[in-house]
């Protein structure tokens, strides 16, 4: 995948990447059913985020299993009123 850019399910899976202004195929290296089914999944509370990656680790290959979900980042606690930009 592209870093930055958004992946569309459609066939065969393609990314957009605005800022550049570039359309083409998202390479995964995975059968397209599957990336199918990968793009096409609701998407993960946070809370449960761990307990999908450790289902589907059981089931994808080990050499699949950095398209596992990250734990979620920890919240940062600001303590100052935000400044709000019009645009």
């Amino acid at each position: 995948m592209v870093e930055g850019a958004i992946a569309l399910d459609c066939e065969p899976p393609v990314y957009v990447d605005e800022a550049a202004g570039v359309v083409g195929p998202a390479e995964t290296g995975l059968p397209a059913r599957l990336v199918h089914r990968l793009l096409s999944a609701p998407i993960i509370p946070p809370s449960q985020a761990a307990e999908v990656a450790r289902r589907l680790g059981q089931k994808l290959p080990a050499v699949h299993h950095d398209l596992l979900p990250a734990p979620p980042a920890a919240a940062i606690k600001i303590d100052q009123d935000p400044t709000p930009v019009l645009r």
